[in-house]
């Protein structure tokens, strides 16, 4: 089971849980695989994206305006962009290509193609 202090969760056949705590633990049919303690913890607005054909997560903070990637295989974070010339991210969205769209507070969509 999934344990207490669950704060986001997305899924892609596994299923990854990032706690308030910092951790983001790997869960497959209900049991959990693996862990790994992040330098940060996610904020009440944030996001936690992916799909089964790319190789990373995405965390999105939109009070940080940053733009995290952690690796899926070590649970290690592998990369961050900066958003600070978006007015404010309102809503963002993952295609099945890995390619991040945000919507700034201004109407404006960006998109961001990640690589690792």
């Amino acid at each position: 089971s999934i344990g207490a202090g669950a704060t986001l969760i997305t899924v892609d056949g596994k299923a990854y849980v990032f706690s308030s705590d910092g951790i983001i633990s790997t869960y497959f049919k209900g049991k959990k695989e693996k862990a790994g303690n992040m330098s940060f913890t996610p904020s009440p607005a944030s996001g936690l994206l992916t799909n089964k054909n790319i190789p990373y997560l995405v965390y999105v903070d939109p009070v940080l305006k940053r733009i995290m990637l952690i690796a899926k295989e070590s649970l290690t974070l592998v990369g961050t962009y900066k958003a600070d010339n978006l007015s404010e991210i309102s809503s963002w969205s993952l295609d099945q290509d890995g390619t991040l769209y945000l919507l700034s507070s201004d109407q404006k969509i960006w998109r961001l193609e990640m690589k690792i």
